[in-house]
């Protein structure tokens, strides 16, 4: 439905027509949220339970989870039943995995979910009183059609790598106010926190202890899918086993992956691309300049660059991004609000690998999350053992001067040094100024 998004809209009239089925669709699924979403509200409350914690806070569900496959799946189930039945209702809806039923994809790849993450949707299932396939195919949902910028670090500056991501998921109006933030404790691995949603097991996009991240993006160039791990239960893998990039890499190439969608993954030092094209992985890393854009287009095998309009987009951003370390969050931050895709830009996010910091956004189809005000959470105390529910926490106002939008733009212009060529010097100033605001605390609610 929406892999308009993933190509080159080019210029004059091509241009025009392309941004007006755009724009149409972003309509439709604006339209269609008035209905999805009374039908399928998500509120979340606090709670607690063996093995298991929900604490509200600014709005923003935090989820932690500890214990074996078994125990985690039914700590998650009697917190969240009353969020994953409506959830469930809406997937069961969704157009691409009615389709994978009808074409006879979901049995091949429900058995290709690891077996421990299987044991964990079969006890979720059980607590919340619902059939496990019903839960397993949920969870192969992927349709996310996303965008990411990654910069590299600069030890001699002082300033660390961070990832900027949309993530973007339609319905966003029920999909917005349904996120979570869960930070797992399975046995054995590594601790994690994942950006999702109540009853999905696999991981969309995630940071570990160690600071290694995780992001899923849609690959529409992908040819269908084949036996192995779909990609959502290869990015926990990687989380739940690497310590660093390296490691991260290995066990993404370590067994056949089910399709050939894309794995943005970081560590505090580098950051890497991979997809597995049923033949073998590819890997895009870091250019020279230390930058890594990437969405759900076509990367030029030769200066392995993402060349779709989004991706050009950000690569062209990139070419002005201020030296100073204290302004690449705001400016990462601001960079979002260029190549998200509206009507759907559920979530907006940044990761922080050396701080262990994740800063998020949550939007629906009105309002796209870029657009919106952030939450700073340091993770930090929570990956040593501490509770996330007393994680430090702060809000942050929206982008005060929003860039330019890619489809607002033509290819040779308007995404220069300013990161918004309308308005460069009040641009400009707003970099300047935006390091000197501070954070806002939030309280806890509800």
């Amino acid at each position: 439905m929406f892999s308009l998004n993933a190509v080159d809209r080019g210029t004059g009239l091509r241009r025009c027509i392309l941004n007006g089925l755009g724009s149409a669709l972003a309509a439709a699924a604006v339209a269609s949220e008035l209905v999805l979403r009374p039908a399928s509200r998500v509120v979340f409350t606090d709670g607690e339970t063996p093995g298991g914690r929900a604490t509200v806070r600014d709005e923003l569900p935090l989820i932690e989870l500890s214990g074996a496959p078994t125990d985690l799946g039914a700590s998650a189930g009697r917190l969240l039943a009353g969020q994953i039945r409506p959830l469930l209702r809406l997937m069961g809806l969704h157009p691409p995995l009615i389709a994978a039923r009808l074409l006879g994809r979901v049995e091949p790849l429900t058995t290709g979910i690891p077996d421990a993450h299987r044991l964990e949707i079969a006890a979720m299932a059980a607590a919340v009183g619902i059939p496990a396939s019903r839960l397993e195919r949920a969870n192969l949902v992927v349709d996310t059609c996303c965008s990411a910028l990654v910069r590299g670090a600069d030890p001699t500056a002082g300033r660390p790598l961070a990832i900027g991501r949309n993530m973007d998921f339609y319905p966003a109006a029920v999909l917005g106010p349904g996120t979570m933030v869960a930070l797992m404790r399975p046995t054995g691995k590594h601790a994690f926190v994942s950006v999702g949603w109540p009853g999905y097991a696999g991981v969309v996009s995630g940071m570990n202890a160690h600071g290694v991240c995780a992001c899923i993006l849609l690959n529409y160039g992908a040819h269908g899918v084949r036996p192995g791990t779909p990609i959502g239960f290869r990015a926990r893998e990687v989380l739940e086993d690497a310590h660093d990039l390296a490691g991260a890499i290995a066990r993404f190439s370590s067994s056949p992956v089910a399709s050939s969608h894309y794995l943005l993954m970081a560590d505090a030092s580098g950051a890497a691309v991979c997809w597995h094209d049923g033949q073998r992985v590819h890997r895009h890393d870091l250019d020279q300049r230390g930058w890594l854009a990437c969405s759900n287009g076509g990367r030029d095998p030769v200066t392995r660059q993402a060349i779709d309009d989004r991706g050009r987009c950000l690569r062209s951003l990139a070419t002005g991004a201020p030296a100073d370390p204290m302004r690449t969050e705001a400016w990462l931050r601001r960079a979002m609000t260029a190549s998200y895709l509206r009507g759907i830009n559920t979530q907006a996010m940044l990761f922080v690998p050396e701080k262990r910091i994740l800063q998020l956004a949550l939007g629906t189809g009105i309002r796209a999350a870029a657009l919106n005000h952030w939450i700073d959470l340091d993770l930090t105390q929570a990956f040593a053992g501490a509770p996330l529910a007393t994680a430090p926490l702060s809000r942050l106002p929206p982008v005060p001067d929003p860039a330019r939008h890619y489809t607002d733009a033509t290819p040779a212009s308007d995404h220069t040094a300013s990161g918004a060529s309308s308005h460069p010097g009040k641009a400009a100033a707003v970099a300047a100024d935006e390091p000197q605001r501070e954070r806002t605390p939030a309280n806890t609610s509800r």
